[in-house]
C-alpha cells in the first residue's frame, strides 16, 4: 500500500470513530523469512508509515504507542519464522506494554 493510501485508510478510520480517546501505535518490525535480520524490503515502509502516524498523533493530540521501539528489543525465540507474527510469549510482550499504556493513559 502506498503512503499516500495508508494516510487515506487511517483518517478514514479515525473519523469513523464515535469517541475520541484514541491511543495510536507504530508498526512493528519485520524481519526476513526464517531469519534475524531486519527485512531491508519493509524497513523504508515501516519507516514512512510510522513517521506519519507519529505527525498524525502530534497534530491530533493523540497518545501514540511505540510498538516498533518494542519490537527491535524482541528476542527472535519470541517471533515466528515468517518474519512478520509472534509466539504466544512475543504477544505477551506486546500485551504487556499495552496494558500498562492503556492504563497509564487513563489513570487507572
Amino acid at each position: 500500500m502506498k503512503i499516500e493510501d495508508y494516510e487515506k485508510f487511517v483518517n478514514e478510520i479515525i473519523d469513523s470513530f464515535k469517541c475520541k480517546k484514541i491511543i495510536m501505535a507504530t508498526s512493528t518490525r519485520v524481519n526476513v523469512e526464517n531469519g534475524t535480520d531486519e527485512d531491508p524490503r519493509w524497513s523504508e515502509v515501516l519507516k514512512e508509515r510510522n513517521s506519519f502516524i507519529k505527525e498524525f498523533s502530534l497534530k491530533n493530540n493523540y497518545k501514540l504507542n511505540n510498538l516498533n521501539e518494542l519490537s527491535q528489543k524482541i528476542d527472535n525465540k519470541d517471533r515466528l519464522t515468517d518474519g512478520y507474527h509472534y509466539q504466544v510469549s512475543g504477544y505477551e510482550i506486546f500485551a504487556e506494554q499495552i496494558v500498562k499504556y492503556i492504563r497509564n493513559s487513563l489513570n487507572i
